[in-house]
């Protein structure tokens, strides 16, 4: 983790921080994660991953695409690395690109 508390990611430099604090923690998708429960249930989603919104929601794609509602927020000018952008974010939600 770069950073710690409410301004820690998993980006490299986030917050000016190029040296990690490391901590090890399991990590999954939100499909495995919630699977198949909440079947014909409405759901409503907020993403805020501090710059991993892309990877969170590549691996909620299954999950994602039976809510109802979805709130992410992102920021549109740092801290993607690979030049993903907001726009990646619009076009994976509505296009499944």
């Amino acid at each position: 983790m770069y950073g710690r508390g409410q301004v820690a990611s998993l980006i490299r430099g986030w917050h000016e921080r190029q040296s990690p604090d490391i901590a090890s923690v399991p990590v999954t998708t939100l499909d495995r994660l919630i699977g198949e429960r909440f079947q014909g249930k409405k759901i409503f989603l907020k993403i805020d991953t501090e710059g991993a919104e892309w990877k969170v929601m590549t691996g909620g794609r299954g999950l994602i695409a039976r809510c109802e509602h979805l709130l992410v927020e992102i920021s549109l000018t740092r801290n993607h690395a690979n030049g993903f952008n907001a726009f990646s974010i619009v076009r994976l939600n509505c296009c499944g690109t």
